[in-house]
């Protein structure tokens, strides 16, 4: 039933999954209700165009020779790079742990990985102002459909922790997964 509450709040937590089954068996799912808390981080985002981003390793910092990967929405609003946001997933890890139990914490699962959708400007000043680490974007060529799922999905993930592996379950391995989840099949 469509006015039903907990059916309004699934379809309102998870727009993303409501948007899939909408659009595979649209005939079986009630349409939409109208979910103000997305509309708000939808307007917020205002994402016209997606950046893969990668901010290389720094010599005085051996934990970041992998470096680091995230997303970045670029906003049709304003003209100013560091308005945009971000979609970060990384070790949700307590800064005060030494560096070895850190790092066996990290290679182990010991730390919950979350995503976080936040100002690009923090990201910026995390990884070219404290640490003079260069940063590469890259386009991405999504459509305009995507990039709408990339939102969705995006607003359901930030309240989920994964596992957290520093070499298998890390950044690059979750921005994928987030990634396939809402590229369209090539037709």
């Amino acid at each position: 039933n469509p006015e039903d509450p907990q059916w309004q709040s699934a379809a309102c937590r998870f727009p993303a999954r409501y948007h899939w089954l909408a659009s595979v068996v649209p005939k079986h799912i009630p349409k939409a209700p109208d979910c103000e808390a997305l509309n708000q981080f939808a307007a917020t985002i205002d994402v016209q165009q997606v950046h893969l981003v990668f901010p290389v390793a720094y010599l005085n910092s051996p934990s970041s020779m992998f470096g680091h990967s995230f997303l970045c929405l670029k906003s049709g609003r304003h003209n100013n790079p560091l308005l945009d946001y971000s979609i970060n997933f990384a070790a949700n890890a307590d800064d005060t742990t030494n560096m070895l139990l850190y790092s066996i914490q990290g290679l182990t699962g010991g730390y919950p990985g979350v995503f976080s959708v936040i100002p690009y400007y923090d990201k910026i000043k995390e990884y070219s102002l404290l640490d003079s680490r260069d940063i590469w974007e890259y386009e991405l060529n999504l459509a305009p459909s995507e990039m709408d799922q990339l939102v969705r999905h995006a607003f359901e993930l930030q309240t989920i922790e994964f596992d957290y592996y520093f070499f298998r379950e890390n950044c690059s391995y979750r921005l994928l997964a987030l990634l396939a989840a809402v590229s369209e099949p090539i037709a």
